[in-house]
């Protein structure tokens, strides 16, 4: 198993069961994940003073511009001095954003579609993607829409079950 060791760092997780352990862990592991699955997950944005929450599933994309960065989101923008990678920190949702700018890093779930230098939202705003990230931003695209055909094809064939058993 060590030669899965250091990929199971790269992927996003709740929690690790050794086969050793599954009898005690199992539990507690899945109790964890269905947990995570219904938590709504935000973005902690500071503003003076204050503090906001703002739900990750409205948030489009994040624009650093001179000493301040831009929270754009479905239901408008909001300013704040943190850094880009302070606001994901406190959602801990580095994992959910490609920077595919220095200025811009864009919510995976946003994306509607993508041109050799700009992401299309689905808000309808379009973000510069730079030469110099390009190739990254376009790696993670093509692993995003090969998730997002993986969960296509698993609700199809979830709905063939159905299908199925209603009228088998």
């Amino acid at each position: 198993y060590s030669g899965y060791l250091m990929d199971a760092y790269e992927t996003e997780h709740d929690y690790y069961v050794l086969k050793s352990d599954e009898a005690a862990r199992l539990p507690v592991a899945l109790h964890k994940a269905l947990a995570a699955l219904t938590t709504v997950r935000t973005l902690t944005v500071r503003r003076g003073a204050a503090y906001q929450l703002v739900t990750l599933d409205t948030v489009l994309c994040l624009e650093r511009s001179l000493h301040k960065t831009i929270v754009h989101t479905t239901d408008g923008t909001l300013e704040t001095t943190q850094l880009p990678q302070a606001l994901l920190e406190s959602g801990h949702a580095e994992a959910d954003f490609i920077r595919c700018h220095q200025s811009y890093w864009v919510y995976e779930q946003a994306i509607a579609s993508m041109e050799r230098d700009f992401f299309h939202l689905s808000s309808g705003m379009s973000v510069p993607i730079s030469r110099s990230r390009r190739n990254d931003a376009r790696a993670a695209f093509f692993r995003l829409l090969a998730g997002r055909s993986a969960q296509m094809d698993a609700q199809l064939d979830g709905d063939l079950a159905a299908e199925g058993a209603r009228h088998g």
